[in-house]
């Protein structure tokens, strides 16, 4: 669930597709995936 939230819900592919690291990429992404994962918890 968190690496479909990650890649269809944030900006990761994006960032990968510039060149970011992957583990970079997350780390950016990570507090929004939080947040989603709290909403559809709910």
């Amino acid at each position: 669930v968190i690496a479909h939230i990650r890649h269809t819900k944030t900006k990761y592919v994006e960032l990968i597709s510039r060149g970011y690291d992957r583990y970079d990429a997350r780390s950016l992404v990570q507090p929004e995936v939080e947040t989603i994962v709290e909403q559809w918890e709910g």
